[in-house]
């Protein structure tokens, strides 16, 4: 059953959760075209929205070591934290956005932003997979972030500070699949398999296993999904995906893609 406890997906909280971003989303995107702000100032409050997000986050994920005698002496930072989700990836592409001048480049990042920073955030809103608690700083990072990301998305066609058009709709389609098979190697370079412990030629234990999943590409973003799990092997799993993926791509673009259309049998 997808019904779950109160502060896991689908679970009371997931859904208060979910109406707040609604709102938030809503009455920003209409002020936003009510006072056509700049797109340059919305990508500047959203660099700032990037660092508070990763400020909270930094302080989730660090854990504390000791020594033998149970004194501290430093702190790690835990992989699963590391910015390597499709979403996570956009702070460091909204840096390179503000940063970069106007131009050819420029333009490609916010043609692949666009879909990935909407479909991406929404898909993490919907699937939730944290602990969802009302006195847990990182559900509010969580929700609010992701929230902030789809407007973000969402305004860049709204704003039309590029023009999207098949070419960069082929380009984003192509540099997502990179993206997805170099999180792969990622997966496994950075997980650390459970390993066997042998004593005296005999098998006494087995250590935790450590593993990640950036871009779930290893691993279903929740146990149970229909269609997008191991239940016919991994390769079915990664087929699956990809198939998904391109369809909502295919359709976030489908008013660029129409109107590209119509102008080229214009032309013909």
């Amino acid at each position: 059953m997808f019904l779950a406890a109160a502060n896991k997906f689908l679970g009371t909280n997931h859904f208060i959760f979910l109406g707040i971003c609604i709102a938030y989303i809503v009455i920003a995107l209409i002020l936003l075209k009510k006072y056509k702000v700049s797109f340059n100032t919305v990508l500047t409050i959203m660099v700032g929205i990037a660092i508070a997000s990763e400020l909270v986050k930094i302080t989730e994920y660090i854990v504390p070591y000791y020594d033998e005698v149970g004194t501290m002496v430093g702190v790690y930072f835990e992989k699963e934290g590391l910015p390597f989700h499709l979403c996570s990836i956009q702070v460091i592409f909204l840096f390179v956005a503000r940063m970069c001048k106007d131009g050819s480049f420029k333009e490609k990042l916010l043609a692949f932003m666009y879909p990935t920073a909407f479909l991406g955030s929404l898909l993490a809103m919907m699937l939730a997979t944290i602990t969802i608690e009302f006195d847990r700083p990182l559900a509010w990072q969580y929700f609010l972030y992701h929230a902030s990301l789809l407007i973000y998305g969402l305004y860049i066609p709204m704003s039309k500070v590029i023009v999207i058009d098949t070419k960069k709709f082929l380009n984003t389609c192509l540099c997502l699949i990179g993206l997805f098979i170099v999180s792969i190697y990622i997966n496994g370079l950075i997980s650390v398999p459970a390993q066997e412990v042998i004593q005296n030629g005999e098998v006494i234990g087995v250590t935790e296993g450590l593993y990640v999943w950036f871009f779930y590409s290893t691993k279903p973003p929740i146990k149970n999904l229909p269609i997008l799990n191991l239940n016919n092997g991994w390769i079915v799993y990664i087929i699956s995906i990809l198939i998904i993926g391109i369809l909502a791509m295919t359709l976030a673009h489908l008013p660029f893609l129409i109107k590209d259309y119509k102008k080229y049998k214009k032309q013909i």
